[in-house]
């Protein structure tokens, strides 16, 4: 069940998000039992392992899971990946019916832009949209590379404890990421790029309702990416396909 968050976004409710629903394996109870067991898997790996090198949105699969976006084909050209630009402010928690407070960053091992810069990577080399890629960290783009710029806007977990109504004392966790995608074509015959996407991928993913204790949500900032990266890969080949009708492809 999805619920309409700030500006219009569409929400995830609990780890499992809307768009990779649970099939059905004889109702709520076993969803939840589901749910349960994932959540001790990665409390298990987190805490029997050094949480410098196991806490990571790119390497750890029980935070994310690659969404599996592959194209149905691919153009002969390369894309070039620049460095994520870190552009985050500080979350806005002004709401006045609850209490938020955000997580801490230093449960990752590496730092955020860091993290989704591999992420990010290693989907569009997956996804084969293109037949090559290659790094801001490694040069510059050639005149027939489509370019790539992703910006970081917001990536944070936090819990939120409810001040009034039916829900008094009780508390949920969140998580929110929103990244924006500028991709490029390659030099036109006028010396000049042209803009073929641009667009700001954001998901809000947020556990049931509760009392007690609220869960890290490094989950659900993992499904939150897994969400972004879903919408954003499609675009990203609708985006490339139309700029090249006539190109050779590779199916």
């Amino acid at each position: 069940m999805g619920v309409i968050g700030p500006v219009g976004l569409k929400v995830s409710l609990g780890v499992i998000g809307e768009s990779a629903r649970i099939p059905a394996m004889g109702g709520i109870r076993n969803q939840r039992a589901f749910v349960f067991f994932v959540s001790l898997a990665v409390w298990a790996s987190l805490t029997a392992c050094s949480s410098t090198t196991k806490i990571d949105l790119a390497t750890n699969s029980y935070i994310y899971t690659s969404p599996g976006y592959e194209a149905p084909r691919s153009t002969e050209e390369w894309v070039f990946v620049q460095r994520v630009r870190d552009e985050r402010t500080p979350p806005d928690f002004s709401k006045r019916d609850s209490i938020k407070t955000k997580f801490s960053d230093k449960v990752w091992g590496r730092s955020i832009p860091v993290m989704i810069e591999d992420v990010l990577m290693d989907e569009i080399d997956r996804s084969r949209i293109y037949n090559g890629i290659s790094s801001g960290s490694l040069g510059v783009p050639g005149s027939r590379d489509f370019v790539i710029e992703p910006t970081l806007h917001a990536f944070y977990r936090y819990r939120e404890a409810m001040l009034g109504g039916d829900h008094l004392g009780k508390r949920r966790s969140g998580a929110y990421g929103a990244l924006r995608i500028r991709v490029m074509s390659p030099i036109g015959a006028d010396g000049n790029r042209e803009v073929l996407l641009d667009k700001v991928y954001q998901d809000l993913v947020l556990t049931s309702l509760r009392r007690g204790r609220p869960q890290e949500g490094v989950v659900l900032a993992g499904r939150a990416m897994q969400n972004i990266m879903r919408q954003a890969m499609s675009d990203i080949y609708e985006s490339n396909i139309r700029a090249t009708p006539g190109a050779p492809i590779k199916k």
